[in-house]
């Protein structure tokens, strides 16, 4: 039985290793703060509105029609975090949507409290932090907005229990994530390690399926200054795939064998997309057709019931035109972000940790 889920499982890992390294310079080079913005440049505000649980329903009776540098922001009952920092950061984010949204977006202001400001704080091991309802008072000209501002208490990482592994151990798990016990807890360390160490982890071994779920236990005693978060982890692994037959179409006279040897991922072996996509960079290294796109010309055939994944990549000659996709691939085509990295994303996403 073929699978269209599990071929969009696997083009999303293929597809999050083209955006890591995309962005792994940028991320090197960044501030802290914009670390934290890389690859979350989109601004949508229904699907904020989804995730931002805890944030109220913001009022909409007075949204007045000014521009962003007739809005003045001003935090209150903020202790630890100073006003200039929590400023700076919603400037950032504010300012990379000026020319989309050039006036006042109550929208757009709560998505970069939330994703910006918040997610800084959470960083920073105040994983309770949140936003009051902004207050808007008119003045001439323009607006001032306060945001009231409740910190909560630090927090520190405590145990971590990891249910449902059975391919990796879960001291095997526990080990990649670099956060150690009594250490402050980075909700963006531990989100980035159970939604991209351990997904390429499980992906580079077969298991395209990978999920988690995460309950989270804050621990405070009454008056205490810092708290302790513990974890509750659940793996679901997933059927384990394996490459069962991998299929070259216009090689023309190239002889199979020696595109077989080139190829790093082998028949019988579980599914990597690490290896695959070296597989692929040695094809192009032979230099004896057009440059294979490792996500353009690839098809996955997936077996659910079985496991078993078959690939075909295409191939043209140099200075030929690329041969037409299928009726099947256009399809799949027109259903799906023209990006390839937004393409990884809507098919392979994964749950971002809970907040309570």
């Amino acid at each position: 039985m073929l699978s269209r889920r599990v071929i969009a499982c696997l083009f999303a890992l293929v597809c999050l290793y083209v955006a890591d390294a995309a962005d792994a310079d940028a991320r090197q080079s960044a501030s802290p703060a914009a670390q934290a913005d890389a690859g979350r440049k989109t601004y949508r505000p229904e699907a904020h509105q989804s995730e931002a649980e805890e944030s109220d329903n913001r009022s909409k009776a007075f949204e007045p029609e000014v521009s962003w540098s007739e809005v003045q922001i001003e935090f209150k009952g903020n202790r630890l975090f100073t006003s200039e920092q929590l400023l700076s950061l919603t400037k950032q984010c504010l300012g990379r949507f000026e020319s989309e949204h050039p006036t006042f977006n109550s929208d757009l202001l709560d998505w970069c409290l939330n994703m910006n400001v918040r997610r800084f704080m959470y960083r920073s091991g105040y994983v309770r932090a949140k936003f009051g309802e902004p207050q808007i008072q008119k003045l001439w000209p323009g607006v001032k907005v306060t945001i009231s501002v409740e910190e909560g208490e630090l927090y520190r990482l405590g145990e971590i229990k990891i249910e449902g592994a059975e391919f990796f151990t879960a001291k095997q798990l526990r080990k990649q994530l670099p956060l150690k016990k009594g250490e402050i807890a980075d909700s963006e360390a531990v989100t980035k390690w159970l939604c991209e160490h351990l997904k390429k982890e499980y992906g580079d071994n077969g298991f395209v399926h990978y999920d988690y779920d995460v309950e989270p236990e804050y621990k405070l005693d009454p008056g205490a200054k810092e708290g302790v978060i513990d974890l509750a982890i659940t793996i679901n692994e997933g059927k384990q795939f394996i490459l069962r037959k991998v299929e070259f179409k216009g090689s023309g006279l190239t002889p199979e064998d020696a595109l077989h040897r080139a190829m790093l991922l082998k028949e019988g072996e579980p599914f990597s997309a690490q290896k695959f996509r070296d597989s692929i960079a040695k094809l192009n290294d032979l230099d004896l057709f057009a440059r294979i796109d490792v996500e353009v010309d690839s098809e996955f055939r997936a077996d659910e019931e079985t496991g078993d994944l078959e690939i075909t990549i295409r191939m043209t000659g140099k200075g030929q035109e690329k041969a037409q996709v299928s009726e099947e691939d256009q399809e799949q085509s027109q259903n799906s972000p023209a990006n390839p990295q937004e393409r990884g994303k809507q098919f392979g996403k994964p749950r971002l940790v809970r907040r309570h």
